[in-house]
């Protein structure tokens, strides 16, 4: 049966890992399939959906809808498809996800649901939309240390970042942290 199933949270939530673990779980049943992840996303692994505590999983690489359509032309008959950081994808994604359910095809999708000043990505809210089930992941808090981080903190120098920072950067540690809604900051 063919389900969308979309997985969202902040930063450090497992997201990622939750897809890996459908991933492999489904690889074992020996069904086609097709992972992508976001090419624009080196973190970890230029070649595979990889979590921050260093699982991964073997995966094309796109940057565009226009490229997941590509390598689905190329893959030839799947019964599903699993893409991680839909965020970053064109909020038309959910149309092609749209047309793949009517074709029997099980989407698995991650991707965070809002951006660092709390705003919602589109391309994820889009997916939510026509989504079959929605997974909320929640990450532990940075600063009480409970597990209830709903929230993408930037940093930078260790410090909230500002309102007029650029949407899209990508980073770790370095510039991220999960927080919960008691303890994010907008500045």
């Amino acid at each position: 049966m063919s389900k969308i199933i979309l997985a969202v949270g902040p930063m450090f939530s497992g997201k990622s890992a939750w897809l890996i673990q459908e991933l492999a779980a489904y690889g074992a049943t020996g069904k086609p399939f097709l992972a992508v992840r976001f090419s624009g996303d080196n973190r970890y692994s230029a070649d595979a959906i990889a979590s921050h505590d260093g699982t991964k999983y073997v995966a094309k690489n796109a940057k565009t809808v226009a490229d997941i359509k590509n390598l689905l032309s190329k893959h030839g008959q799947i019964t599903m498809l699993a893409v991680d950081e839909v965020q970053f994808f064109d909020p038309t994604l959910a149309d092609l996800f749209g047309d793949l359910k009517t074709q029997n095809i099980k989407i698995f999708v991650t991707g965070l649901d809002t951006d660092f000043l709390a705003k919602p990505w589109e391309t994820t809210q889009a997916v939510q939309k026509i989504a079959d089930d929605v997974i909320s992941l929640k990450a532990i808090c940075s600063v009480c240390l409970q597990p209830n981080a709903t929230r993408t903190q930037r940093l930078i120098g260790g410090k909230p970042a500002p309102k007029n920072s650029p949407r899209i950067l990508i980073g770790d540690t370095e510039t991220y942290t999960a927080r919960c809604e008691e303890h994010y900051e907008v500045v």
